[in-house]
Parts: C-alpha cells; sequence; structure tokens
C-alpha cells in the first residue's frame, strides 16, 4: 500500500536569464520535465492558461529564447533541471476550456553542424580520439570514460550527420551519448550500472508499478566478425554473459579493428540481455531520480535488487502536485 506524506513542491523558471517563475504561477497548470540518458534530447515542456491572450501579444514566446528550470520542495531539495532552448510553441482552444499554451524547449541545441552530413575517414587511431575529434568540430568539450584500447584502423562516416554518426558509435560500443550544453557526454552504460545504488525505493513509497522478467529474447554469447586489412583473414570478436537461456547472437559486419570486434560483441550481446526485467515506476516527486543512476527496490520480494534509470520524467500539475515516473531495468538481483 503506498504511504508517503504530502510535502509543499517549488519550481523556479528562468527566461533569458529573467525569474518569471512569479509571473507564470497563477497560469501554469503542467511543468514537466524529461531526463534521458541515451540517444534523446532532455525536454523541459510548461503549459498555461491564456485568457486573456497575452501568451499571443506581449508574451509572445521568443523561439530563440532560453530557459532554466529547477524542480524540487521548500526544505531545499532541489533538482536542476538544467539550460535549455525553446523548440516549439503551441496554442490550443476551443470546447468551453479556454486557451491554452504548450512551450517546449530542448537541452540538446542541434546546430547546423551537428545537422550537416559528412563524408570523413579516420585512420589508425582511436574511438576516444573519434569522439573528441567530432566533439571539437562542433565547439563542444568531450567528457567520456571510454577505454584506451578500443583501436580503429580505420572508420568511415558516410553522408551521416555528426549526430547520427555518434549515435552509432555509442550504440556499437555499448556507451550512453547526449549532447548537453557545451558538452558532449560518452559514457559506458556498463560502468554506470555497476555503480551502487543512490537511492532505495521501499513498494510502500510506489503510486504505481509495472515490472516484467522475460527470458525468450537473452542470449549467451555473442560475436562480431573482423576482417584484417593486411591479411584479409576473419577474426571473430566474441563475449560470453549468464543467462539461464539463449543462443550465440551474431553480428557479420565490417569492423575497424580486432579489440573493436570484441568491443561490439560485449555491448551486442549485453544491449540483448539488458531488458529481461524491466518497467516503470510512479511515485511521489524525488528530485535523486535522474536518468543514469541505480536504485535498489525493497518489499516486492523477488523483484527486489539494483536497477537502473534509463529516462525519468519529473511532472507538477495544479490537480497532482509533484510526480516522478522511471523507465528502468535490473542490473543486480
Amino acid at each position: 500500500m503506498y504511504t508517503h506524506p504530502v510535502e509543499d513542491p517549488v519550481y523556479t523558471v528562468t527566461y533569458n536569464g529573467t525569474a518569471i517563475g512569479e509571473d507564470i504561477s497563477t497560469l501554469i497548470t503542467e511543468l514537466v520535465y524529461t531526463d534521458v540518458e541515451h540517444g534523446e534530447s532532455d525536454t523541459v515542456e510548461l503549459t498555461c492558461q491564456d485568457l486573456d491572450d497575452r501568451w499571443k501579444k506581449e508574451w509572445l514566446p521568443d523561439l530563440a529564447a532560453k530557459l532554466h528550470v529547477t524542480i524540487g520542495y521548500r526544505d531545499g531539495r532541489r533538482l536542476d533541471c538544467g539550460d535549455f532552448e525553446l523548440d516549439e510553441v503551441e496554442f490550443a482552444g476551443g470546447g468551453g476550456a479556454g486557451d491554452t499554451v504548450r512551450i517546449k524547449a530542448l537541452a540538446t541545441v542541434i546546430s547546423p553542424a551537428l545537422r550537416t552530413k559528412q563524408s570523413v575517414g579516420y585512420d589508425q587511431t582511436s574511438l576516444a580520439a573519434v569522439v573528441a575529434k567530432v566533439a571539437a568540430r562542433n565547439g563542444l568539450t568531450a567528457r567520456h570514460d571510454i577505454e584506451g584500447s578500443i583501436k580503429i584502423d580505420r572508420l568511415t562516416q558516410n553522408l551521416e550527420t555528426d549526430l547520427a554518426f555518434l549515435h552509432r558509435l555509442a550504440e556499437d560500443y555499448g556507451y550512453a551519448m547526449a549532447v548537453r550544453g557545451g558538452f558532449l557526454d560518452f559514457w559506458s552504460i556498463a560502468k554506470l550500472e555497476a555503480r551502487p545504488a543512490v537511492l532505495t525505493v521501499a513498494r510502500t513509497q510506489l503510486k504505481a508499478f509495472c515490472l516484467k522478467q522475460q527470458s525468450k529474447e537473452a542470449a549467451k554469447k555473442g560475436e562480431v566478425s573482423y576482417q584484417c586489412p593486411e591479411t584479409k583473414k576473419k577474426v571473430l570478436g566474441s563475449c560470453t554473459e549468464q543467462a539461464s537461456t539463449g543462443d550465440t547472437q551474431r553480428h557479420l559486419q565490417r569492423v575497424p579493428s580486432e579489440g573493436a570486434a570484441r568491443a561490439q560483441a560485449k555491448a551486442k550481446l549485453h544491449g540483448k540481455n539488458k531488458h529481461q526485467a524491466d518497467g516503470t515506476l510512479g511515485m511521489v516527486g524525488e528530485v535523486r531520480l535522474v536518468a543514469g543512476i541505480n536504485l535498489a527496490l525493497t518489499g516486492l520480494y523477488g523483484l527486489d535488487g539494483t536497477w537502473h534509470v534509463e529516462r525519468s520524467t519529473h511532472r507538477l500539475t495544479r490537480a497532482g502536485g509533484y510526480e516522478s515516473e522511471a523507465t528502468i531495468y535490473r542490473v543486480r538481483a
């Protein structure tokens, strides 16, 4: 049974450096922040009433504007959602409920350079060096924990945008990639999963949950082939994981080195198996529930253990107060 005291949430919104939280406090009906570990931009959305049309006139949002948002409680617990740039503004009305405006902003600013298709060759290098080079090309600072052993003989970016290329590399090698502010983050998912839980969530704290277990998609072994450019001989990179059931997962594809083949085999096998136990949960607003952390679930018996957060959503509404939701998968029983 869900039991948790009701607390008074607070938020701040800054528009181009000016605090507007008090100005919109009687108009805002929903504030939603979504935090994503890999492959998508973090977002913030504000929905406000527009009964007197001020949002269409003197308050008409500037699509070049920047927002900064925090969510938390009056006792000082705060989640700094970060900096965002407006992406779209939607006006709606009709049905007798009055007009509304929905403002959506993205944490990832997709510059023209990131969106431009490139054809580039990378020779006798490493994964870390490639990521750093692409980051520098776009005026970003790379932050990563890429293993130095992942060497690359030859890698081709063929008519791909830098954003798509980076996403492909992250998927191939098992990293979480995100562009936030002036940084390009490239963190090992396996290392994130190995960290201790920073939050313990008991069954009594959950307002809702949906967790499932499955084994039909599991694999015990992963293989990726590599053809040596000098000898033309095919070399097999492989990796095994403990699994109660499953076969060998094979990928016949061109990879840039033998070490890369092993790294990709490990990443692809882990990517296939990591969702054997996964699901969603909802609870009263929790500022520590962010993408990339591990949490400990208790009071669910066979489902207890350490779970990794892939995505979190923080929602403030007039009717429901502050609630947090997360998409999770289990990393340790």
